[in-house]
């Protein structure tokens, strides 16, 4: 719990502040932002973000070279290699990582549509035995993405949420009385994967941003509990369980 003083409305800069570090603290700095200034505002009454991280060790490809016998499965127009992670130094971890490698230079497009196209694509591709590999070997690599999700969320067809005559979230919050609706003003990811000899870390942090339609302004308390950081602006509470 934070002491009072960071107010959304009347200190939007000074609450970017407080959410980065957030963000950075709970991906140990693998992303250590994901709000730029401008992104709250006065209109701003609630930021909701949350985050997630990964750190693993494979078993198979020390200083990122195999020799032996590796998880590959071979289909038509692209191979797959699954990489366990351990847990401590010999037992195995319930996560690995899996490589989806298309045949064609120029396949990774099409390949990337079949995985969209099917939920079910993923899991009944990957590897479930053993074959010898003479050599294997796996490049460095950090891969980072971010976007404004919310023009994505309504080509998909998620446009009432972010209509401000039509929105109505406030199942979210705590009911002030007045009978106002809660809506989304936007919706910031960003994702960040890095591979090396050391095994793999990986991040991910979403922040969505709230707005009350013909709101009063207020000052706006700040939590923050574990994974989640939620900001609010009353007399809109959200509901805080343990």
């Amino acid at each position: 719990m934070h002491p009072p003083g960071t107010y959304i409305n009347q200190e939007p800069g000074e609450a970017v502040k407080r959410i980065n570090a957030w963000a950075a603290a709970a991906t140990n700095d693998l992303i250590d932002s994901i709000l730029a200034d401008g992104q709250v505002s006065a209109e701003t009454d609630v930021v909701v973000a949350n985050a997630v991280y990964f750190k693993g060790s494979t078993f198979h490809v020390p200083f990122m070279r195999g020799f032996g016998q590796q998880y590959i499965a071979c289909h038509r127009g692209f191979k797959v290699l699954k990489l366990r992670y351990k847990e401590g130094r010999k037992r195995p971890s319930p996560f690995s990582m899996c490589i989806f490698l298309p045949d064609a230079r120029d396949g990774l497009h099409a390949l990337v549509e079949m995985m969209a196209s099917c939920p079910e694509f993923i899991g009944s591709h990957l590897p479930t035995s053993l074959v010898p590999v003479g050599k294997l070997r796996l490049p460095r690599f950090k891969l980072a993405f971010s976007a404004d999700m919310s023009g994505i969320l309504r080509e998909l067809g998620l446009e009432v949420a972010f209509d401000e005559n039509e929105a109505d979230l406030s199942d979210m919050v705590e009911d002030d009385g007045t009978g106002r609706p809660l809506g989304l003003s936007g919706i910031i990811h960003k994702a960040v994967i890095e591979v090396n000899e050391d095994g793999t870390k990986a991040a991910a942090v979403t922040a969505s941003m709230m707005f009350l339609p013909g709101k009063t302004a207020f000052p706006d308390p700040v939590w923050n509990n574990g994974g989640m950081a939620v900001l609010c602006t009353p007399p809109k509470f959200p509901k805080m369980e343990n």
